[in-house]
């Protein structure tokens, strides 16, 4: 269904912005890979820290059926991310709805977003990771890590992509066929299930996260209410704040 056709950049301002800017030209399965991003962004448009070379900066092109559940792709990138990793020995956990973090640190970054065009959803996956820094600017330095950090070894950048992408594949296919099978991994990486965080920002909505239901959605108990949402609904922080990359 998706053939790979694979657009390099030295340097860009947004991935992202350039699939948008050309969906109707480029073919489902286009990935925009460039070394350096001048205008990275994430959720809610926050500044994406690019830290050049030593790491991935990557956007996939897919242009499925509309779907109403198509946020959950958001948890299939996050499994297909978790796996890649493990191939390299790495435990990375999922901070739903779109980070994943070892040791505790934020590692890498996923953004969704998708564009309506008559039957068609043109879903554009952003894809941020940290892979051969060491050096992190002040803003994040102290919640920020590498897979090199972590594994005291290199990684080939090319390599990574390409593995992650297939399992984007893979998980996105499963999806299509209504196979939700990559939540499982979401759940058992959860950085967040079993935590108590506040919704919104605001210190005054406490709630506990009790789990992500089969549409990806997290599940809360709030006043021991039961409350579902998706990732464009809710912003968590109290267990884990950093700028969205």
């Amino acid at each position: 269904m998706f053939e790979k056709n694979l657009i390099k950049f030295d340097i860009i301002d947004s991935t992202n912005k350039y699939l948008k800017q050309n969906v109707s030209s480029l073919k489902s399965g286009t990935v925009v890979d460039a070394k350096s991003q001048t205008n990275g962004y994430g959720r809610k448009n926050r500044i994406w820290f690019d830290n050049g070379v030593n790491n991935l900066s990557f956007s996939v092109l897919l242009k499925l059926p509309i779907k109403n559940d198509l946020p959950v792709l958001t948890q299939a990138v996050a499994a297909a991310i978790t796996n890649t990793l493990d191939l390299l020995g790495l435990y990375a956990e999922i901070k739903w709805p779109n980070d994943i973090i070892i040791s505790g640190k934020k590692v890498a970054g996923i953004l969704l977003e998708t564009i309506i065009n008559d039957d068609i959803a043109n879903v554009i996956i952003g894809v941020g990771l940290n892979v051969n820094s060491t050096m992190f600017n002040d803003e994040i330095k102290h919640i920020a890590t590498s897979l090199l950090i972590e594994s005291n070894q290199k990684h080939n950048l090319d390599y990574l992509r390409d593995i992650i992408v297939n399992n984007i594949f893979s998980n996105v296919l499963k999806y299509m066929n209504d196979d939700y099978s990559f939540l499982d991994i979401c759940r058992k990486r959860s950085f967040l299930i079993g935590k108590k965080v506040f919704l919104d920002g605001d210190t005054s909505k406490e709630a506990l996260v009790s789990g992500i239901d089969q549409l990806g959605r997290l599940v809360v108990l709030i006043n021991n209410k039961e409350e579902k949402f998706y990732g464009s609904e809710v912003s968590l922080k109290g267990v884990y704040s950093q700028g969205e990359k």
